[in-house]
């Protein structure tokens, strides 16, 4: 996904909008929830907000204020993400990968999931959200297609034999190679390369996009649904949500001032 590619700098910029806006409204510390270490709060001149950043900033908190009962439909969250991929970016892309590590910490596999993910530059909390759809975290999983343990690889496509992918470890770490390869190759299009790791790269080329099987199509909505409410729910626990609506909210009344 382009958007993705971008999401240093599109946190760079969140960052120093909301240091600005905080500092600008006379805040010097964050009291309450913990608030990631690299956002670092630090004193700056109050400056007016620029509409694109203000509209920048809305996004991320329209991400953050879906409940599960009134989150985007699974069938239109694709769209929705390729729609705003800027806003997206800084969504999934904000929290550290030790943060990360540290939301997987009471998950099936967490500490190996984010193993994986780090040695294959890939976000653990996909990883995760890949596993929970394939296997249900259960390293015996298998199919009637012959796919083997966590992540549900093929022999053939990991390039290794069966018993070797029971192995919890060397399954996560195929799995997630084979994820980081399949968004590299699909441009970071999140969408193109779930498809692809569910119908293969193929399926995916002949189409031209999201192949029209009714299966593929359900796997892609289930896996981001849990891609994004895991991102939801780290940036809640981590605090930065609640600096993100102050941001929003004291931004929006500076501009109609």
């Amino acid at each position: 996904m382009a958007g993705h590619l971008s999401a240093r700098r599109s946190l760079r910029a969140l960052t120093l909008l909301v240091v600005a806006v905080l500092t600008s409204f006379g805040f010097r510390a964050f009291t309450g929830p913990r608030v990631p270490s690299h956002l670092s709060m630090v004193t700056t001149a109050a400056r007016p907000l620029p509409q694109d950043e203000l509209d920048g900033l809305a996004k991320v908190a329209a991400w953050l204020k879906q409940s599960p009962q009134a989150r985007v439909p699974g069938e239109t969250l694709l769209e929705e993400i390729r729609n705003d991929r800027e806003g997206f970016a800084v969504f999934a892309g904000f929290h550290t990968p030790s943060e990360r590590r540290q939301a997987l910490a009471e998950t099936p596999y967490g500490a190996e999931i984010a193993e994986a993910a780090s040695e294959h530059q890939v976000d653990s909390l996909l990883v995760a959200s890949v596993v929970e759809v394939e296997s249900t975290f259960q390293p015996t999983a298998g199919s009637n297609k012959g796919a083997v343990g966590l992540m549900q690889l093929l022999p053939s496509t990991a390039g290794m034999s069966r018993a070797r992918l029971q192995n919890p470890r060397v399954n996560l770490d195929a799995g997630a190679a084979y994820l980081a390869n399949l968004i590299s190759r699909f441009d970071g299009d999140l969408g193109l390369a779930l498809a692809a790791y569910n119908a293969g790269p193929r399926n995916v080329r002949n189409y031209e996009g999201v192949p029209p099987f009714p299966e593929t199509q359900q796997y892609v909505e289930k896996v981001l649904t849990r891609y994004v409410d895991y991102h939801r729910s780290l940036w809640k626990t981590s605090g930065a949500s609640q600096l993100v609506a102050s941001a929003a909210s004291m931004g929006a009344a500076t501009a109609s001032s």
